[in-house]
């Protein structure tokens, strides 16, 4: 364990004071994977300060978390509102199914199945908010991204059952329209009072999910299944009321169930695009990168952000930074100096991971394998950048070494003996016998 000086200690406290005055602001799917770049400049100049967006946006922001106690806030405020949703989806499940046996109508209809598909996609959300927590050693990096799995688990059950609902809606539009067979709806008092209660407490669990969504994704999903009930109840509660009430317009009843499950599929179309893009690993939104960017500038001030990227990995997102310090720096300043910088990046609430790659110049070209390749550009130079018989081939883009090299090969060291020293012929005779039984 290396000891730490009180010098380095307060500098540290400093920067980390520094640091918390910077707010992260969230961003959901608005802009496309962004890149900032600084101009090329000398290691004295600090990189000009980005753009930032308007200070009225209405998003909330994100302080760092270095103690974990937000983090233990929130994971607080989901389970509550994890208990809720099953306690509301529960009541609302048995409040749908007996005002269906009263009415035998098919807006109600389609509404009951729409909650019976909440609680399995409830189930769904719990499950992987459970698994994605829990240490495996198969997943050395987490299971972060199984959250987003779960909410694509539950537009696939939501679209399968609103594709149900429709087909039966449509069937009882044709009976009806070709042979006469209309529609018995027998609605109460009873069946207003039951669904009423039911929307409202859906409401009231909507807002506590809505509240949260931007910081988890199981709450997304929640709070869209929330307000799928609030909306398709409102509806039943009105066609039912319709085609009661007047026997002409029977056919409102299922054109309501339609409706409402085309709204469904519709809504849980566009969660499952986000969520796609989510694994795909969409780039964020170019005030976030911005932010990182004079985040990660007033780190230190021998440090420049050459480059910045920032990507979602799962419900957060993935930053690699790319920076510049001096060349004559040494190897522990640099190491200690990049370490503290991936520190606070992952404190930030939206950072799942963090990279900091640390360099004596700056690029004009990229230097990873997939982004060397989109842009047509070889992935292994031919001649080396510096001339040098223990440093492997580097080109013109700053990769240290061939994309086929493993994890074994970067670890291993460099060999003690140099070039010069010269090995001992394999047919040397031995001066004496037990030098010889030695040497073999």
């Amino acid at each position: 364990m290396r000891a730490i000086s009180p010098a380095r200690v307060s500098r540290d406290t400093r920067a980390s004071r520094d640091a918390e005055a910077v707010s992260i602001i969230v961003g959901r799917e608005r802009g496309d994977p962004v890149m900032v770049s600084i101009p090329p400049g000398p290691h004295s100049s600090r990189p000009p300060t980005p753009s930032f967006p308007d200070d009225n946006l209405s998003q909330p922001l994100l302080h760092l978390d270095s103690a974990g106690t937000a983090e233990a806030i929130l994971d607080g405020k989901i389970q509550f509102a994890l208990n809720f949703s099953w306690a509301v989806n529960l009541l609302l499940f048995g409040a749908k199914g007996y005002v269906w046996w009263l009415s035998a109508s098919k807006a109600v209809l389609a509404s009951l199945i729409d909650s019976l598909v909440d609680l399995a996609s409830q189930g769904v959300v719990a499950m992987t908010e459970i698994q994605s927590k829990r240490a495996d050693a198969r997943f050395p990096v987490g299971k972060a991204r199984l959250e987003t799995i779960g909410v694509l688990g539950c537009a696939c059950l939501m679209s399968v059952a609103a594709y149900a609902v429709v087909q039966d809606s449509s069937v009882s539009m044709y009976e009806g329209i070709v042979k006469g067979i209309l529609p018995q709806l027998d609605t109460s008092l009873v069946t207003y009072c039951v669904l009423g209660g039911a929307t409202l407490l859906k409401l009231i669990a909507y807002l506590i999910c809505t509240a949260l969504q931007s910081r988890s994704d199981s709450m997304l999903a929640l709070a869209e299944d929330h307000l799928n009930d609030v909306v398709s109840n409102i509806c039943a509660i009105g066609t039912a009321a319709i085609a009661s009430e007047v026997p002409r317009a029977w056919w409102v009843d299922p054109t309501g169930g339609i409706l409402i499950s085309l709204f469904i599929l519709s809504r849980w179309f566009g969660i499952a695009k986000s969520q796609i893009d989510k694994i795909v690993g969409r780039g964020a939104p170019r005030e976030l990168v911005d932010q990182l960017m004079r985040f990660a500038s007033q780190h230190h001030e021998k440090l420049e952000v050459d480059c910045l990227r920032a990507y979602h990995f799962g419900s957060r997102f993935m930053v690699e930074a790319e920076v510049v310090m001096p060349a004559d720096s040494g190897l522990q300043e640099v190491h200690d100096i990049s370490l503290q910088l991936q520190t606070k990046l992952e404190a930030l609430d939206l950072v799942e991971r963090a990279f900091v790659h640390v360099d004596y110049a700056r690029r004009d070209q990229p230097e990873h394998r997939t982004e060397r390749l989109l842009q047509g550009l070889p992935v292994v130079a031919e001649e080396p950048l510096l001339p040098s018989p223990h440093q492997p081939p580097r080109s013109g883009s700053g990769r240290r070494m061939s994309s086929e090299s493993s994890c074994e090969d970067v670890a291993s060291p460099l060999p003690v003996q140099s070039q010069t020293t010269r090995q001992p012929k394999q047919n040397a005779p031995a001066t004496k016998t037990g030098e010889g039984e030695a040497r073999q």
